[in-house]
């Protein structure tokens, strides 16, 4: 899961083409979003929730709350990975956090470029809209963003009870530090 949310970053021509700066408040901001969403993804795919004694592990470090609201928005995935990529793509450049309001140096506040960044998940959104029409039809489409809104609110209630526990933080700044070093974004 780490190198596949790093290679999201790394790859990316529109992260790639923003400062250092404005790379760093996205990183910091938005990959809590991607851990969660590949996470879910993950354990959906590999069919990890009928797993008895991962989901005790779950329970027992997270809670029933959070291991409840990750099996349920792993239901809200689609299993179509082109759009998977997509709303990966969305969750990065989306420049809202509901969770927390942050001060520090890595703040959305902080951004150099936060026009042209606030103008990336319209065209990633446009082009899953136009995808899930030519794949698939309407009524999908509209299902599927309606998935995709859901799965957003309820992980970010997931996120602000995981955020109270050193394991999560633990992680996802591992995560952040190892993206930071290969991108060569460290200060």
């Amino acid at each position: 899961m780490m190198s596949e949310s790093q290679l999201l970053f790394e790859k990316n021509q529109d992260f790639s083409s923003f400062s250092k700066n404005d790379q760093l408040v996205l990183l910091h901001g938005r990959l809590k979003y991607v851990v969660g969403l590949s996470s879910a993804f993950l354990l959906r795919y590999i069919d990890l929730y009928k797993d008895e004694t991962f989901s005790g592990i779950v329970k027992s470090i997270y809670g029933s709350n959070v291991y409840s609201t990750s099996r349920y928005t792993s239901h809200l995935i689609d299993s179509d990975i082109v759009l998977v990529k997509l709303v990966f793509s969305i969750l990065i450049f989306s420049i809202f956090d509901y969770i927390s309001y942050n001060t520090n140096k890595n703040s959305f506040n902080n951004l150099k470029n936060s026009n042209s960044i606030s103008n990336i998940p319209n065209l990633y959104i446009e082009l899953a809209w136009k995808y899930l029409l030519y794949e698939y039809d309407h009524f999908y489409a509209v299902k599927c963003f309606s998935n995709i809104l859901r799965y957003i609110f309820m992980i970010n209630s997931a996120i602000v009870i995981v955020l109270q526990h050193d394991e999560w933080t633990n992680m996802v700044d591992n995560i952040i530090k190892q993206t930071e070093e290969n991108l060569s974004l460290s200060n």
